[in-house]
């Protein structure tokens, strides 16, 4: 869901019970964070019809085209500063350019993106402080914020994270719970070094951090020769799918690129923690 990505680059130290605290939609960001920030604060969201995140990311999505769409956020990004540079002393009442404006980012954005904004949300997001605030409007139109578009959370769901701050981790204890926390019907956000090959030793020396959500565990053998791996699920479209075993990875290769930090697993469930 585009509309969860609010949550995900906040430091989870204060949690807010009001969306408004979060506006503003970032790419990437921290799984932790957007779980926390989601169970613990606001405990809503809002739902995929009315903020699709096909908008953003097509059906059909190859290795080429991630370029493409970064070059495109790139894009816009250069429009909204240079028409809230034009704008910056005009108010919205008075704007006679703010039609052509956003008729501009739509057909700028059209060759990539599916926008479903009215004119009247891309113009508020021109007058926003920020090309964050801008997506937010773009994205998650004014109509999306009544809590009739809401998703809630119906029943205590707890915020759970492998390892604590003061726990270590390796290879057999990470998939150890992992194949739990999937035994009990709930996935797992996992954030781990993309970079291919491997070059960082340390997660501050990576320059491509990705998240993806755990959804199944299998043991592959060929005699008597086996490894884990578990399943995947990315935002990286069906051609990964199709280079990727439809999303089974070996799970030690992507285990060791989390380099077992503090929180490197997250997830939800029904169980309250133990003390």
């Amino acid at each position: 869901m585009v509309d969860m990505s609010r949550y995900s680059n906040t430091v989870a130290t204060d949690h807010f019970n009001k969306r408004t605290r979060y506006r503003g939609l970032k790419e990437g960001g921290d799984p932790a964070y957007t779980l926390s920030n989601l169970i613990n604060g606001v405990q809503k969201v809002t739902n995929e019809r009315c903020a699709p995140t096909s908008q953003i990311i097509p059906t059909e999505v190859s290795a080429e085209s991630q370029q493409k769409d970064h070059e495109m956020f790139a894009l816009l990004e250069q429009k909204y500063n240079n028409y809230t540079e034009v704008l910056k002393n005009t108010g919205k009442d008075s704007c006679e350019k703010c039609l052509l404006f956003a008729n501009d980012i739509r057909n700028t954005a059209k060759s990539r993106f599916s926008l479903i904004a009215t004119d009247e949300d891309i113009i508020s997001g021109l007058y926003s402080e920020s090309f964050s605030r801008f997506l937010d409007h773009v994205l998650v139109p004014k109509k999306c914020w009544s809590n009739n578009e809401m998703l809630r959370l119906r029943r205590p769901y707890y915020f759970k994270v492998f390892p604590n701050e003061n726990e270590k981790a390796d290879y057999l204890s990470s998939i150890a719970m992992i194949k739990d926390v999937l035994k009990g019907g709930y996935p797992l956000g996992l954030a781990f070094c993309a970079q291919v090959p491997l070059v960082a030793r340390k997660s501050e020396d990576c320059d491509k951090y990705h998240a993806v959500a755990v959804v199944g565990y299998r043991q592959v053998c060929k005699g008597k020769k086996c490894r884990d791996a578990i399943r995947v699920q990315n935002w990286w479209g069906d051609w990964w799918y199709s280079a990727n075993d439809d999303g089974w990875v070996d799970a030690k290769a992507v285990l060791d690129a989390s380099f077992y930090d503090a929180h490197m697993l997250t997830w939800i469930d029904g169980n309250p923690p133990r003390e």
